[in-house]
């Protein structure tokens, strides 16, 4: 790109209105079908240069929660800096309104000196806000080599140049939105047909023989090498193996101990391992041995405590994000339904076995009672008084007994 030309020799010659417009336009078209300026930023930087000649082009844009600013795309910076941002100065330069100025010297300015472009040896440069959706999100600034290049003898075209800029941001951002609401929804979809098809399954059968069933229907939501849930023992030191799927690898500990430092109070939300080989728990340490890189484990409540846990691993570096946990969640909250109706089942069929036991002794109570009646002659004799009762009972205990006994009373 060649150098621009000094202030003063472009305003010594008037300004060709029709060629600018036709340049603007050409301009607007080369943005109409583009959603990512930055693909064609070269081509914008040498379009503009006609009628605002510059050096360096850049666009810089302020971070959502408006405390940085970074480089969103730069001409006229051979290789361009990658991923440059700097926190921004202070809250006026977003709450103050400004609409353009001229840099004088680029160097020594509070806020362009530690820049790209002052690095790049630019001496002045002129900066344009880009505003869209309520709120200040970008400026597009040029800049030269030569000082007071600028001046507001091209405020009009700058603008007209920012303009278009903006129109292709805003542009931009509703097509990112666009695609944000797609995800969510489909997301959201996933965890739908997710929630059916692990309610089809919930009458099926025991948990440990669903298994990996339920894996295949979660891994397209949750991706995951195993997925396994265990039961933390009363003492909450210890975690039982409860289900696992995936044993094309070896199974893991039946029963393992908890770290130390582990409260089970503290399992609330979520654990998100990206490399488990930099976690020294034991479960962690296991999981690591055989292969698995990366983790999320959620818990599962049972009488609104947590009794239990499902964890995801994959044998990929950082396979889980935040926004896995919802998805993780719903899982888990379906595995306690389940566990819950086994815990049901289980305590029901612990009670019926305990009545048949009830109604076993109580028969053999039946049995050996009328068997003792018949040795002793009990409810063959007349009297019901306590000491009499007695009597029998002390009958009954040497009744089997060869022997003479004699009682007084």
């Amino acid at each position: 790109m060649g150098s621009a030309g000094h202030a003063s020799d472009r305003s010594a010659h008037p300004r060709d209105v029709a060629s600018d417009l036709e340049v603007l336009d050409g301009l607007l078209s080369t943005l109409t079908d583009v959603l990512d300026i930055r693909e064609v930023f070269d081509r914008v930087s040498q379009l503009v240069q006609r009628v605002l000649p510059h050096d360096v082009l850049g666009i810089a844009e302020i971070s959502e929660n408006g405390d940085r600013i970074r480089l969103l795309a730069v001409a006229g910076i051979a290789g361009g800096p990658q991923n440059f941002e700097a926190p921004i100065l202070g809250p006026d330069f977003l709450t103050k309104p400004w609409n353009i100025r001229v840099i004088e010297d680029v160097p020594n300015d509070s806020f362009f000196s530690g820049g790209p472009a002052a690095k790049a040896g630019m001496q002045s440069g002129l900066t344009v806000p880009i505003s869209f959706g309520g709120r200040l999100r970008a400026a597009v600034s040029f800049f030269s080599r030569e000082r007071s290049h600028f001046s507001e003898a091209d405020f009009p075209i700058a603008q007209r140049i920012a303009s278009h800029i903006t129109f292709a941001m805003s542009h931009h951002r509703l097509a990112e939105e666009a695609r944000e609401r797609q995800a969510l929804e489909a997301h959201a979809s996933k965890l739908d047909l997710l929630d059916q098809s692990l309610a089809s399954l919930a009458d099926a059968g025991e948990l440990r023989d669903l298994i990996d069933r339920i894996s295949n229907v979660t891994r397209h939501v949750l991706p995951h090498d195993r997925l396994m849930v265990g039961v933390f023992m009363p003492d909450g030191r210890r975690f039982r193996r409860y289900a696992a799927s995936g044993f094309d690898a070896p199974p893991l500990m039946e029963i393992v101990e908890v770290s130390p430092d582990f409260n089970l109070e503290d399992f609330i939300e979520f654990d998100l391992v990206d490399d488990l080989s930099t976690r020294s728990e034991p479960l962690n340490v296991r999981a690591a041995q055989m292969g698995f890189l990366s983790a999320l484990r959620v818990p599962i409540r049972l009488g609104g405590k947590v009794a239990a846990g499902v964890g995801f691993l994959s044998r990929t570096r950082s396979t889980y994000q935040l926004r896995d946990v919802q998805a993780a969640r719903r899982i888990a909250d379906r595995l306690a339904l389940k566990l819950e109706q086994e815990h049901v089942v289980e305590a029901t069929k612990r009670a019926n076995e305990a009545n048949a036991r009830a109604e076993q002794l109580e028969s053999r109570v039946r049995q050996l009672t009328d068997e003792l009646d018949a040795r002793t002659g009990y409810r063959h004799v007349i009297g019901e008084s306590a000491p009499w009762r007695e009597v029998l009972k002390k009958a009954a205990q040497v009744a089997a007994v060869e022997t003479t006994v004699l009682f007084t009373w």
